[in-house]
């Protein structure tokens, strides 16, 4: 199945230098990537029933998806990098006619939809505050009621500029966990869990946060209301 069949054309709201960095050093990233392991992956089995059909939106080197299908559940990936694609190919052939190219906010359906799960690693950062409103409605679209999301962001990076970019010249929002959950209630989902790496820190001095959510309800109305009435929390 080609990436057009499955996902329809690259999202123009994409951030285009974030973009153009991933897809130029895919090779060097992709082999980081396979040494070491996602502060998500600790979760994947309490969170999803196995066997359950997941979708891993930016899956990069493949690694989690891989992981992933060797535990038993029935899995597809998009990433918005043709690179990233070819890659993951090369390194897990297993994969093979389960990727496709697209990207958040505006995903479409990938793969048919109807997801029990998505894995979305170290994605959210790289979206402005209006393209993650899209992004979870977008999330929300491709799952069953009761799906599950496992999503993972930086709260804490060295070196983002006053106009929110890295070194690298990658779009890098630092999003409140706070922030995520109220935005994720406002769409029909309830916060099941959430963990960090606040007390291993590497030596890049990312603080990441992971937050598991179900989609409980599809009343928009009432769901509005509940983020609108949901308490100051603290994201730790």
């Amino acid at each position: 199945m080609s990436s057009e069949d499955c996902c329809g054309a690259l999202n123009p709201l994409m951030d285009h230098p974030t973009l153009t960095y991933y897809n130029s050093h895919a090779s060097k990233l992709a082999a980081r990537y396979e040494q070491v392991s996602s502060i998500a992956e600790a979760r994947f089995e309490s969170t999803f029933a196995k066997g359950s059909k997941l979708l891993d939106i930016g899956f990069g080197s493949g690694r989690d998806l891989a992981l992933l299908a060797r535990m038993g559940f029935d899995v597809y990936g998009v990433d918005p990098s043709a690179e990233f694609i070819q890659l993951a190919q090369q390194t897990h052939p297993e994969l093979h006619g389960r990727l496709g190219i697209s990207g958040l906010p505006e995903l479409g359906i990938p793969f048919g939809g109807n997801f029990d799960g998505v894995v979305c690693y170290g994605v959210l950062m790289h979206l402005s505050q209006e393209a993650l409103t899209e992004s979870v409605k977008s999330l929300r679209a491709c799952l069953k009621l009761y799906g599950r999301v496992i999503i993972a962001i930086p709260t804490k990076k060295p070196g983002i500029d006053p106009h929110h970019r890295d070194e690298e010249g990658r779009l890098f929002q630092l999003h409140r966990g706070e922030d995520l959950q109220r935005l994720f209630i406002s769409n029909g989902f309830e916060l099941i869990e959430q963990w960090s790496n606040q007390h291993k820190i590497d030596e890049t001095g990312i603080e990441w946060l992971a937050q598991s959510f179900e989609l409980t309800s599809l009343n928009a109305e009432q769901d509005l209301a509940n983020a609108a009435n949901m308490p100051h929390l603290s994201t730790r």
